[in-house]
């Protein structure tokens, strides 16, 4: 390598020559790229994604030392400052070639610095992106079918792959299916195709196989591609003459001369069964006593010289004209009769004729016919003279058959030349045949199915109907099925609509049209017509599709009968167990309430209690029973309800209950006013047992009471303590708990304040005669207690 220093001196002097001065040229390598001006980027793939970063140039130089600038380019990016190379439009090998070029510029951050062109290759590798491409879809090959089995045929099958290399490598074969195994393709290359199963055109005339393409890439999936190859099975001359029988009987009298016609019972013939080629045949007669002879293109059997045994046994021979190595062979019989003991066959008549529907079965006998013959040897055999591919003969019984279906739209009418040989005379009959027309086919309907687009109006018409019939004098009719009440359909075949704009509450209706002919029986056709109108606008609630708004009212209906049912059923459970547990309730508090009273006493001396002083911040609870026993607890606040012991009818006192429905039931108590403990209160006077002790006992009810003292009365509110009571004054009710001779005022219930002081004269209720608190107490010196005391009530 050249030193680079070395040159550019050289350079120098020449430019120093030329201008005096020179430039250190040594900068320039800053340019350089290892050390060069070129660079390789090798191994990018065709199908790198655009914007995909595939390389870094390094430069000598620093950017503050150089300055890069890339050319116009097409397909890649190149960044200054980073130095990477980005790939911007796609890359294609087949049409870009194997490698795309572009140049950097480069020039030394100095005043007279020279610029560089750096160029930057960039080789592009293959990639299997191209499937093989055949030249056609389908391809035709023909074969006679006499190509011996394993001969190798040649095809135009020809496939491009365009991608180079292994890539592009193509190698053919035969897909598995319908007659693959015919062929085969040994050499994968070529499209020469092997014979392995031999042909028939007979048989098989035509086939197609699919022949598949496939390139061979080394470390990437492979790419097919396919198409068909038609086989046309040509017709070989590889068939022998065949004669319409094998063995044909003929009969001939002994007087016949020279030139007499052999009565044969069927015609001699024989044809070529290689139908494309259907060479002529030349018929020949092996006759050892040369007796007869005959025709070589008609095939007629004469005489020759006058016979003199009674039978003969030939053999008649076919050969094809253009293969005389193609022959086909007959026997035929011919008998000698004598003239003078033969009579012919006759048919009962000559002309006979037959009217058959077209819906005849294959195989039915339409006529039998029948011939006299006065010889009692002969034996009688029947022939269809006239070629026919609808009927048929039988040799022995004379029936006459269908073979093959009838159509009276094709052919209406036949005649037939049916023959009756007794191997010496025949005779012949005429069978004319008219085919009866049936109603065998449906209505035809040009459009079975049609969409209309319509506007919601009376009397619009929506479409007509096109309809045939192939059977003659068929008259079709239409009938509507669906909508009929909307919609309407002539007997033209005319669709129209007969219901109101209103009445077309639906965007769409399916119209089911039958088309009937007027055959017995009647043969039908249908049409949907599909008619659609412009929506609706919704006006309330949800519109459901036609046909399912009945349904899902049924359901929603269903439902809420069972929802209904369901909760009345619970509704009664829920009010018979709350009346099971009221039952329940009453029983055991009666129960209970009947032990209490069972341990009563019948002394109607009235409510006893006593009370121990209860502490001063702590108020005793003070519970008054039947007997007058008090229990004291220490639950602050509480109130204890129980049974009413006072609720029995045994016990009243000397009273008898009121029956007023105005009264209320014993079984609540009404407190009209306090009840106050004897040793809530001060008195000078003392502790009194009973009412009776009191100095002042004149002022009071007779009331008994143990260990207390009482301010007012305790009743029921049946109970009428005085004339402004709200409850009865009837003479039958219990005027107190206990007897009594004197009557106080009725009196609400008056109770402490806040400050434990008994409440003034006017803040009290319906005490209208009592103004004072003595008109409680006489005893002025009797004070509350500070603490309020509590009471137990029973309900």
């Amino acid at each position: 390598m050249i030193n680079k220093n070395m040159g550019n001196r050289l350079i120098c002097l020449l430019v120093m020559v030329a201008m005096g001065s020179c430039v250190d040229l040594t900068k320039a390598d800053l340019c350089d790229v290892n050390g060069s001006y070129e660079v390789f980027i090798r191994g990018i793939r065709e199908d790198t994604q655009i914007g995909e970063v595939i390389y870094t140039i390094n430069f000598a130089g620093t950017p503050n030392e150089i300055i890069l600038q890339q050319a116009a380019n097409s397909f890649f990016d190149f960044d200054p400052q980073t130095r990477n190379v980005t790939i911007k439009a796609g890359l294609d090998r087949e049409t870009q070639g194997e490698k795309l070029t572009f140049k950097v510029s480069c020039k030394v951050n100095t005043t007279n610095a020279p610029t560089v062109d750096i160029t930057v290759n960039v080789l592009i590798v293959d990639v299997n992106d191209n499937s093989p491409n055949f030249t056609v879809n389908t391809y035709y090959l023909n074969i006679s079918e006499d190509v011996p089995v394993g001969q190798n045929i040649v095809t135009n099958i020809k496939a491009n792959d365009s991608d180079p290399g292994q890539n592009g490598q193509i190698l053919y074969d035969i897909v598995q299916g319908q007659y693959s195994e015919y062929f085969e393709i040994e050499d994968k290359v070529k499209t020469v195709i092997r014979l392995n199963k031999s042909l028939d055109y007979e048989q098989l005339k035509i086939m197609t196989l699919n022949i598949s393409a496939k390139d061979q890439p080394m470390n990437e999936p492979a790419l097919t591609s396919m198409c068909q190859l038609v086989v046309t099975v040509l017709d070989a001359d590889d068939s022998s003459p065949e004669f319409t029988k094998k063995k044909y009987t003929g009969s001939i009298l002994n007087t016949a001369t020279p030139g007499t016609k052999v009565n044969v019972n069927a015609k001699i013939l024989a044809t070529d069964p290689d139908v494309t080629i259907n060479s002529p045949v030349k018929y020949s007669l092996y006759d050892e006593d040369n007796v007869f002879e005959i025709d070589g293109t008609s095939g007629e059997v004469k005489v020759k010289q006058t016979p003199t045994a009674k039978t003969y046994s030939l053999m008649v021979e076919a050969i094809q004209v253009d293969n005389s190595l193609r022959k086909g062979t007959a026997i035929l019989q011919i008998r000698v009769l004598d003239s003078n003991t033969t009579s012919p066959p006759m048919f009962e008549r000559t002309n006979y004729y037959l009217s058959v529907p077209e819906s005849t079965p294959i195989l039915t006998t339409i006529l039998t016919l029948s011939v006299k013959d006065n010889d009692i040897d002969d034996t009688v055999t029947f022939a269809l003279r006239t070629a026919s591919s609808i009927f048929d003969v039988n040799p022995q019984s004379g029936d006459l058959l269908v073979k093959k279906s009838l159509d009276y739209e094709t052919q209406r009418n036949y005649t037939l030349q049916i023959t009756a040989t007794d191997d010496t005379h025949t005779a012949t009959a005429t069978v004319k045949v008219t085919v009866s027309d049936v109603n065998d086919n449906n209505p035809s309907i040009v459009q079975k199915e049609e969409i209309v687009a319509a506007q919601r109006q009376n009397g619009a018409i929506l479409t007509t109907i096109m309809a045939t019939d192939q059977d003659e004098s068929s008259k079709l009719s239409f009938v509507l099925r669906s909508y009929t009440d909307l919609f309407a359909v002539s007997d033209e075949g005319v669709v129209s609509i007969i219901g109101l704009a209103e009445e077309l509450k639906e965007n769409s209706y399916a119209l089911l049209i039958e088309v009937s002919d007027n055959g017995i029986p009647p043969r039908k056709e249908s049409k949907i017509i599909t008619v659609e109108f412009s929506k609706l606008p919704v006006t309330g609630g949800v519109i459901m599709a036609g046909g399912q708004d009945d349904t899902l009212a049924i359901v929603f209906g269903v439902l809420a009968a069972i929802m209904f049912i369901v909760i009345i059923v619970l509704l009664f459970y829920i009010f018979r167990k709350r009346e099971e547990f009221e039952n329940l309730r009453r029983q055991q508090s009666s129960e209970h309430l009947s032990k209490a009273k069972l341990n009563r006493s019948n002394n109607p001396k009235g409510l006893a209690f006593k009370s121990n002083p209860p502490a001063r911040n702590n108020p005793g609870l003070i519970n008054i029973d039947y007997h007058g026993n008090i229990d004291e607890t220490s639950d602050q606040g509480a109130t204890t309800i129980q049974e009413n012991p006072f609720n029995d009818d045994r016990i009243n006192y000397g009273y008898v209950h009121s029956d007023s429905e105005t009264d209320r039931d014993m079984d609540e108590i009404h407190i009209e006013t306090s009840v106050i403990p004897y040793d809530a209160y001060k008195t000078n006077s003392g502790v009194y047992r009973n009412v009776d002790d009191h100095p002042i006992n004149n002022n009071y009810d007779s009331h008994n009471y143990e260990n207390g003292y009482e301010n007012g009365s305790l009743g029921t509110f049946k109970d009428s303590i005085s004339s402004e009571s709200i409850n009865s004054e009837s003479v039958n009710s219990k005027k107190a708990l206990v007897g009594g001779n004197n009557k106080r005022p009725a009196m609400h219930m008056m109770s402490w304040d806040n400050n434990g002081q008994v409440p003034s004269v006017a803040s009290m209720v319906c005490i209208p005669t009592v103004k004072t608190l003595q008109s409680f107490d006489n005893d002025v010196e009797i004070v509350p207690i500070e603490e309020k005391p509590e009471i137990t009530v029973y309900f």
